[in-house]
C-alpha cells in the first residue's frame, strides 16, 4: 500500500514538472515570435506619420528679394499639383523689408507664430545652432522616413548633412557656395609664385605672407576688402565652436595659423586704404592690372564665368581653385535653407512645397526665367547648370564662357567635401572685438586668445 502511494506522488510530480515545462516553453516561444514580428517592424519604414498629418487647404509663406527667385517659381508648381490649396504669400520689399523679415521670424516663431515653411539664408538668426536649440523647427527626418517616394541618396550629403543638429534633421540646405579663387598665370609670375604652391592652406597661405612683405600697402591679395571673419570662414575649414559637446577649438596651432594670415592681411588693408569700388568690371581690371592677386569668393556659374570671359578675351590665362582649407577639404556653406515650422498648421503642405524645392524642375534651373546660379543640392543638377545657356559681357562686349570652362566649374563645384553653417555672431566678436587688439599690435596673442576663449565659452553655455 505504501508503495503505490509512493508511485502515485511520483507519477503526479511527473505530470505538474510536465505542464510547468510545456508552459514556460510556450510562454518562450510566444516572445520569441513576438521579438521576431517587432524586429520585422521595426525595418519597415512607417508611413503614418505623413498620413497622420491633418489635411488643410492652406500654406502660408513669406518671401523676401533673397528668396524671390526660387521660391515664385516653387510656388507656381505647387498651384497646378494642388489646386484646391490657397497660398498666402506676405512680401518684405528690399532692405527695409529684409530687416523687417529677420525681426518677425526672430519675434513670431518662438511666440508659435509665423509662416508654415520659411526660407533662410542663414543670417536671419544671430545664431542659427542656439536657434535650432530652441526647437522651432521641425525634424525633417520624421517626414522622410515616412515617404518612399523621397530618397535623401539623390542630394549632395556633405551639404545637406549641416542641417542635421544632434540626431535631428531641422535645416535643408538648397544650394550651396563655395569660394572659388581665380588669378591668372601672369599674375603669379609677376609675383614670382609657384602655382603648385597655392593647392593647399599652408602653400597658399605662405605665399599670400611673402607677396605682403614684397609689395607692403601697395597691392591687394583679394578683391574684395575689410571683410573681417569673411575673409577666411568658413573656407579655411575650422570649426571653432562645437556647440553639441559644447566646447572651444582654439588652443591647437591651425587657429593661430589662421589668426596669423588674417592679421597679416588686416594690416595691409589698413594701410593701403584700398577697397573694391562697386564696379562690376574692377575685379578683372584690377586682377590685370597687377593690383590684386586673387579675385575671391566666387559662388555662382555666372560670376565665374564672367571673370573667366573677361580675363580670357584680353589674352591673360585664368589660373582656378578651390581654397584650400586647412583641414586638407574644399569647404562650402548653404546659400539658401529651407525649414518648417514646429508651429506650422500646414505641415503636409509645406512638406509638399519643400519636395517640389528639391526636385529635378527647381534644382536643375530648367523653368523660364528661373536664374538658378548657385550649385543645387541636387545630384546632376550643376551638370544642367552648365548647359545652359549665359550671354556675359565686359566693356559692353560678349565674351566667350567654353565649354571646358564650364565643365571645371561644375567639377570644383561637386569636389566639395566640407560644408558649415556660418556663425557670423560668434565669428564677429572673435575677430572685431577679441583679437582686434592683437591685429593692430597693440596686445599679444596670449592676451588675446585667453579673453577670446573665456568669451566662447560663456557664450556657448548660455
Amino acid at each position: 500500500m505504501e508503495k503505490r502511494k509512493k508511485k502515485t506522488n511520483v507519477i503526479l510530480i511527473i505530470i505538474i514538472i510536465s505542464i510547468i515545462a510545456v508552459f514556460v516553453i510556450g510562454i518562450v516561444l510566444a516572445l520569441n515570435k513576438n521579438n521576431i514580428i517587432d524586429n520585422t517592424l521595426n525595418n519597415i519604414p512607417s508611413q503614418d506619420f505623413i498620413e497622420l498629418l491633418p489635411v488643410t487647404d492652406k500654406l502660408v509663406l513669406y518671401r523676401n528679394y533673397g528668396n524671390k527667385y526660387m521660391l515664385d517659381a516653387a510656388v507656381n508648381i505647387f498651384k497646378k499639383m494642388y489646386p484646391n490649396v490657397e497660398v498666402e504669400i506676405r512680401d518684405f520689399e528690399g532692405m527695409d523689408g529684409y530687416d523687417e523679415y529677420e525681426t518677425l521670424l526672430q519675434t513670431e516663431l518662438p511666440l508659435g507664430k509665423g509662416p508654415d515653411l520659411i526660407l533662410l539664408s542663414g543670417t536671419e538668426f544671430p545664431d542659427m545652432y542656439k536657434t535650432m536649440d530652441t526647437d522651432v523647427f521641425c525634424d525633417l527626418n520624421d517626414f522622410i522616413n515616412s515617404d518612399f517616394d523621397f530618397n535623401l541618396d539623390n542630394y549632395n550629403k556633405v551639404v545637406l548633412d549641416v542641417g542635421v543638429y544632434k540626431g535631428k534633421r531641422y535645416l535643408m540646405p538648397l544650394d550651396y557656395q563655395p569660394n572659388i579663387m581665380i588669378t591668372t598665370k601672369e599674375a603669379l609670375v609677376a609675383a614670382e609664385i609657384n602655382p603648385e604652391n597655392i593647392k593647399s592652406f599652408d602653400g597658399l597661405t605662405s605665399e599670400i605672407k611673402k607677396y605682403l612683405e614684397k609689395y607692403d600697402s601697395t597691392k591687394l591679395i583679394y578683391n574684395r576688402q575689410m571683410q573681417g571673419s569673411y575673409m577666411l570662414f568658413p573656407w579655411c575649414g575650422l570649426k571653432i565652436i562645437d556647440y553639441e559637446n559644447k566646447t572651444v577649438n582654439i588652443d591647437g596651432e591651425d587657429f593661430k595659423k589662421v589668426i596669423d594670415v588674417y592679421k597679416d592681411i588686416y594690416k595691409q588693408n589698413r594701410e593701403s586704404g584700398q577697397s573694391n569700388t562697386g564696379d562690376r568690371d574692377y575685379n578683372a581690371k584690377a586682377l590685370m592690372a597687377n593690383d590684386i592677386l586673387f579675385i575671391s569668393q566666387i559662388s555662382d556659374i555666372t560670376a565665374f564665368g564672367y571673370e573667366y570671359g573677361a580675363l580670357a578675351a584680353h589674352g591673360y590665362s585664368p589660373i582656378y581653385f578651390n581654397f584650400p582649407g586647412i583641414n586638407g577639404k574644399s569647404s562650402s556653406h548653404p546659400h539658401i535653407i529651407a525649414a518648417i515650422t514646429r508651429s506650422s498648421q500646414n505641415k503636409a503642405n509645406a512638406y509638399a512645397f519643400l519636395k517640389i524645392l528639391l526636385s529635378a524642375e527647381i534644382q536643375g534651373g530648367s523653368i523660364p526665367g528661373l536664374n538658378l546660379t548657385i550649385a543645387p543640392v541636387l545630384n546632376g543638377a550643376v551638370d544642367m547648370q552648365v548647359q545652359g545657356k549665359y550671354e556675359i559681357s565686359f566693356d559692353g562686349k560678349l565674351i566667350d564662357f567654353p565649354e571646358k570652362a564650364r565643365q571645371d566649374y561644375a567639377n570644383m563645384v561637386t569636389a566639395i567635401d566640407d560644408c558649415k553653417l556660418f556663425t557670423g555672431t560668434a565669428l564677429r566678436e572673435v575677430f572685431y572685438n577679441y583679437m582686434l587688439p592683437y591685429f593692430k599690435g597693440e596686445d599679444s596673442y596670449e592676451n588675446c586668445l585667453n579673453k577670446t576663449r573665456n568669451f566662447l565659452k560663456l557664450y556657448i553655455s548660455e
